[in-house]
């Protein structure tokens, strides 16, 4: 299943609609690999069906791939947080979720 706005923006781009078990409503978050860190699993599960229908994928652990770390807090004690400040990686709120 592809939303509308998917379905423009990859015939908008030459690009073919990809191809997922689950459905697709926007391409935003294309090329994105979000790992959390501090986030209940209940809310967790919630983003993460959001970041799939915007063609995101998430990582249980924080490896190469991860493109963006979600936390709760700015926690300099959680392995995830360093990983993510020593790679480069923008650490971002759950709000940045939303916002997409």
């Amino acid at each position: 299943i592809y939303g509308t706005v998917a379905t423009l923006t990859c015939m908008i781009n030459g690009e073919r609609l990809p191809k997922w078990t689950h459905p697709i409503l926007s391409m935003t978050l294309s090329n994105c690999v979000v790992c959390f860190t501090g986030i209940d699993h209940d809310i967790r599960d919630s983003k993460t069906h959001w970041i799939m229908q915007m063609n995101g994928t998430v990582s249980k652990d924080f490896n190469c791939d991860v493109t963006h770390l979600v936390a709760k807090d700015c926690d300099p004690g959680s392995q995830k947080y360093i990983a993510a400040v020593k790679s480069g990686v923008p650490v971002l709120s759950m709000e940045w979720i939303d916002k997409a």
